[in-house]
């Protein structure tokens, strides 16, 4: 039952539908606490809202769950980006790309918010 809530909340959230997949999420959660994906995967409904806090606090629970998941770390990273949160971003990309380094888009990201971190530097000058 959960892999099907899991890959029916995926659908929703590829559809543009993280309310829905929101609700699949939560119930896997309460079926398996300790499944990371379905906090990953409801970290991602999340971000898309633009509730990148409390998208954040989704992604820690993954990680925590399975440190070793690159993805958890570059969804992490992106919703610290959003926040303009650079320096902590970065140092989730760099973990990303450590623990994946075919991840098909942290290296190019964590360029990203270096190139952003050090704007901002400048720009506080």
């Amino acid at each position: 039952q959960c892999y099907s809530l899991l890959n029916r909340g995926a659908t929703y959230l590829n559809e543009d539908e993280p309310e829905k997949a929101i609700r699949d999420f939560d119930r896997v959660i309460s079926l398996e606490p300790a499944n990371p994906d379905a906090h990953l995967y409801r970290g991602k409904a999340l971000a898309r809202l633009e509730q990148y806090e409390a998208a954040i606090d989704y992604f820690n629970l993954a990680i925590q769950l399975d440190p070793e998941e690159a993805e958890g770390h570059y969804a992490r990273g992106m919703a610290r980006m959003e926040l303009e949160d650079y320096c902590t971003a970065i140092e989730d990309l760099d973990q990303a790309v450590r623990l994946d380094p075919h991840h098909p888009f942290a290296e190019r990201d964590r360029e990203i918010a270096v190139g952003l971190a050090g704007e901002r530097a400048f720009a506080t000058e």
